[in-house]
């Protein structure tokens, strides 16, 4: 017989189930993973997170998809992983000439949201 081995979710799961009750939004596991993985990565390399600066930031991504969604991000009633590409660009891409900088980007967001071609 298996020995069951109970497993403890870790921190950044937690965060995120947090983040979508809070929003009430729903992410595909591919969305959570997409989310996760930078702050995985920084723990699997022993670097500390601040996990009131992940909760905040991932907020911030997740309440920047959920404001303008396009029909591309949302697979069967919720938020996919192109959707958290996109709200990661939004917040946080700083690296021209690939992405504007953030206060080009700001500048934007007052003139209205650009439409996209397909």
């Amino acid at each position: 017989m298996a020995k069951v081995v109970a497993v403890r979710p870790r921190p950044i799961y937690r965060i995120i189930s947090r983040v979508e009750k809070r929003l009430d939004t729903k992410l595909t596991d591919g969305a959570r993973e997409m989310l996760a993985i930078p702050v995985l990565e920084r723990l699997e390399a022993g670097q500390r997170v601040s996990w009131r600066e992940v909760e905040g930031s991932i907020f911030e991504i997740v309440a920047a998809i959920r404001s303008s969604p396009d029909h591309d991000e949302i697979t069967k009633g919720k938020f996919n992983a192109i959707a958290i590409v996109r709200g990661f660009w939004e917040k946080f891409c700083n690296i021209p000439p690939f992405c504007k900088e953030r206060s080009q980007r700001h500048e934007r967001g007052r003139k209205g949201r650009k439409k996209r071609s397909s």
